[in-house]
């Protein structure tokens, strides 16, 4: 009520039209910013997100002359993270709290795909997926429409795709008071518009036959049985070492709100009981095969196909995966006892890079561009950075956004899903799934057709229910409908480069082993110059200078003992590790700061603060970070705690106060037990005179309890792409292992035969961050450049030089190196061949055409099951 009465009259107060739309801080807010595009008044005043005359309202609906303080809070919120876009890109607020988390913090500069479980094989696994279920001829171009305009809930996805030109995005007709024709307030955008609808399919009956069926190999070798004999003894063994739990509703089709509770976590009054296979499930597989031998021969042929990890963990069957030979082979990662889709080794980390190279060529000053990628960072030497050189075409000009995203689209779909024997043995013995995916199709149209609509879910459960009788208890596949994971930021300039990479590696000569092995390793190095240059601006944005902030990559290339580069190489790998854990503090309480500066600064000034004021922070709190009911209360808990043992102790520092590790552990015991709006006493709080920065403090220790999925991102992501060992020194340091090299030099060099060295040194810096030789070295850390003083150059200058000689001998053993003289090297590319490449050039009409004939269909898999 506090926050009501005081954001109603401060409309009131600061109501008077300016001639333009000011920024927190002072800045112009960008026209085509996303508070510009729900709010479409040009005379707003500084502290007022929108007058009253020129807003709609949330619940009011078309004409209301009325705003509500949230809907006022939020579009200052936005306006506030519009004026950071420079830094850290432009971005999205999230529409409500997630179950998953207590709050966003990390989440709301990267993502959901960072993780400290992100694997190479589960990222490009779980990329597939998504992949395998958009329309085969451009999966990315569902949504590209929708990033350049406010989407409304009129229109889905769907919808956008059939009737979008993707050259020229459609206009969004809007009336005088800012709604969209025919649909909702622009403000009432659902996050599932900005995400991608794709079918997860569990594959349950080919997981078990290949990674859970020890007795294949024991009954095939026991001549005295025979064939009806052995197909008798497998199926009594296989049914009796395959069971599960499920619930009561015996659902086997989700619609997964990723803002819901999780599939992990039952709720309260369901039940779940003990499941098995009955003889006549597995029937048909002595139909397909006539001999037992046959069948055995089958499985192990697809065992052969059963990937290693490059962690070498052992795992349980519902957490193994193959090779994907085929939309068959991709499935999510599942929990052994119930089935339910889990995140130990996918983490979202592929949905991410799906959404990557979605939004690769939006330009939020342009629309969709033609340009892959979008400066919208700053490069480590303080300049802006350009590192997106295009992809070169044969007839010299460079290949635009859309073309490549056509192209890497297309060639995805036709190396991963084109049919083959191995995919169809899988087919074989996947189970009698025909009237499972006929079920899923059709609930793909209508899903289609109803996306993010309460109506449209409603109408889903009810088909389901009247074809109950239609769909298998003992499922064999089990499908999944969701949306890809929650994306902060809609413009990137690793977004443009990545496309790039894929472009230029799926031109290579590669099989498709290679191929998954080159995209894994690019896509995870992407990930971590992303992941760094988001740290390098929430830095930025906390009052740190991000000039002096040193995000490059020294890796150790000239193997004999040199104790200062890899000393260096040391420095830099720490340095870049801990920046995220630097940067996160100072981000949140500037954030924090800034926001409170605009909507209530006597916050700031207050001695002590009062019922209300109290009542108001934590509300900027909860709407700034996304805070769930759940997590809000139990951090005003921990802040009535910590004040209280705070007051009890003279001797406590005011700077830095917080529980001791046994406190937080009882307090995290009490909190399971304590029910929502227990506990807490805000009269209490004020009693206690507290002040604006306790409260901040406070709020900072809790949330840095959370588990936080980007704290070991860097060093996990380097050691799976072969970028960061413990093999040269005490601590972790940067190398260039061959793998990583001959990725490099495919995504670097590109469609082209061959580079100069230098040319490919540069480069590397400029994309990367990777500082190898002394050119790129004296550019940071010579007089005059950003990082002076950070290292001594004329001690270091001839260790890069010999470092630049090792990467070229290097590349001379690799068989990538064309030497000429001493001064001409050129880097050569024998993995690209001209007559047999694939061609990039792809008219975007076609591709436009394609997509408006698919649209119809919703959500279509690239290769549906005909036939067993």
């Amino acid at each position: 009520m506090a926050l009501l009465l005081f954001l109603t009259a401060r409309a009131y107060e600061l109501c008077a039209p300016q001639e333009a739309t000011t920024a927190i801080g002072g800045g112009s807010t960008a026209p085509n910013s996303e508070a510009a595009q729900i709010s479409t008044s040009t005379t707003t005043a500084p502290k007022v997100v929108t007058s009253a005359a020129n807003t709609t309202g949330v619940s009011g609906g078309a004409g209301s002359e009325t705003v509500s303080p949230q809907q006022q809070l939020r579009q200052l919120i936005l306006q506030l993270k519009d004026t950071e876009a420079p830094l850290v890109g432009p971005r999205l607020h999230p529409n409500k709290a997630s179950a998953y988390r207590d709050f966003f913090l990390e989440e709301d500069l990267f993502g959901f795909g960072f993780d400290a479980n992100v694997t190479l094989e589960g990222t490009i696994i779980e990329f597939l997926q998504v992949l395998s279920s958009q329309n085969p001829n451009n999966p990315f171009h569902q949504n590209v429409a929708l990033l350049s305009r406010p989407p409304v809930q009129a229109q889905t996805p769907v919808q956008a795709q059939a009737t979008a030109n993707p050259s020229q995005p459609a206009e969004v007709s809007q009336t005088d008071n800012g709604v969209a024709a025919g649909g909702n307030s622009a403000s009432n955008v659902m996050e599932d518009q900005w995400s991608t609808l794709y079918m997860s399919g569990r594959r349950i009956m080919l997981r078990r036959l290949v990674l859970n069926n020890p007795y294949v190999d024991y009954i095939n070798q026991r001549n005295d049985l025979n064939n009806e004999a052995k197909w008798e003894l497998w199926s009594n063994l296989f049914i009796k070492g395959n069971q599960w739990e499920v619930s009561t509703s015996g659902s086997s089709l989700n619609v997964d709100d990723p803002d819901s509770e999780s599939e992990e976590e039952d709720t309260e009054n369901e039940q779940t009981r003990i499941r098995q296979f009955e003889r006549k499930d597995l029937k048909y597989l002595s139909q397909i095969f006539n001999e037992f031998s046959e069948f055995a021969s089958v499985l192990s042929l697809l065992r052969n196909w059963v990937m290693n990890t490059s962690s070498g963990e052992e795992r349980l069957w519902s957490s193994r995966f193959m090779f994907p030979h085929g939309s068959s082979f991709l499935y999510p990662d599942l929990s052994a006892t119930n089935l339910h889709i889990t995140s130990n080794f996918m983490s979202g980390s592929g949905q991410t890079l799906f959404t990557f190279l979605q939004r690769s060529v939006f330009n939020p000053a342009a629309g969709i561009s033609g340009k892959a990628g979008v400066d919208t960072n700053t490069s480590n030497d303080g300049q802006a950075a350009n590192a997106s050189w295009g992809v070169v075409l044969a007839d010299g000009q460079k290949a635009t956004a859309l073309q490549l995203q056509a192209f890497v689209g297309r060639e995805l779909c036709r190396r991963f899903f084109a049919p083959n024997p191995i995919e169809a043995c899988a087919r074989r013995i996947s189970g009698p799934y025909l009237a499972e995916e006929t079920f899923v199709e059709n609930y793909l149209r209508l899903l289609g057709h109803t996306l993010n609509t309460k109506a449209g879910t409603n109408k889903f459960y009810a088909e389901k229910a009247k074809r109950k009788d239609k769909w298998p208890q003992t499922s064999f596949v089990n499908y999944s409908l969701k949306h890809t994971n929650y994306c902060p930021v809609r413009a990137h300039r690793v977004f443009g480069q990545t496309l790039e990479d894929f472009a230029n590696i799926l031109s290579m000569g590669l099989n498709t082993q290679e191929l998954f092995q080159a995209l894994g390793q690019i896509s995870l190095l992407n990930f971590m110059v992303y992941g760094l240059e988001q740290s390098k601006g929430a830095l930025a944005v906390g009052g740190g200078k991000a000039n002096k902030c040193d995000i490059n990559i020294i890796p150790v290339v000239n193997r004999s003992k040199q104790d200062r580069i890899r000393k260096c190489s040391v420095e830099r790998c720490l340095a870049n590790h801990e920046l995220n854990t630097t940067a996160m503090p100072l981000y949140f309480k500037s954030h924090l700061k800034n926001l409170v500066k605009q909507a209530a600064p006597q916050l700031l000034r207050a001695r002590s603060l009062s019922v209300a004021q109290i009542t108001e922070l934590f509300d900027y709190i909860r709407e700034l970070f996304t805070f769930n009911s759940r997590g809000l209360h139990y951090m005003q808990l921990f802040v009535l705690q910590c004040v209280r043992k705070k007051r009890k102790s003279a001797s406590a520092s005011s700077d830095n106060f917080s529980l001791s590790g046994a406190e937080l552990g009882a307090f995290k015991r009490r909190m399971r037990t304590t029910a929502l709006g227990e506990g807490f006493d805000r009269e209490e709080l004020a009693q206690l005179n507290v002040t604006y920065n306790e409260i901040v403090e406070f709020c900072l220790h809790y949330m840095q309890q959370q588990d936080r999925s980007v704290v070991d991102y860097h060093r996990k992501l380097g050691r799976s792409i072969g970028l960061i060992t413990t093999d040269l020194t005490v601590g972790h340091c940067y190398i260039l292992s061959d793998e990583l090299l001959r990725t490099l030099v495919m995504a670097v060099v590109g469609r082209s035969s061959h580079m100069a060295l230098s040319q490919f040194l540069e480069r590397l810096d400029q994309r990367y961050h990777i500082v190898i030789g002394p050119v790129e070295a004296k550019k940071y850390y010579a007089k005059g450049g950003p990082y002076f003083g950070s290292l001594r150059l004329l001690e270091m200058d001839d260790e890069f030089t010999k470092n630049a000689r090792a990467l070229r001998e290097q590349l001379l053993r690799l068989g990538l190196l064309l030497p000429l003289s001493d001064y001409c090297d050129f880097v050569k590319n024998p993995f690209y061949h001209p007559d047999s490449a694939p061609q990039i050039a792809v008219p975007v009409a076609a591709a436009a055409v394609a997509n408006t004939n698919a649209a119809a269909n919703a959500v279509t898999a690239p290769a549906p099951v005909s036939s067993q």
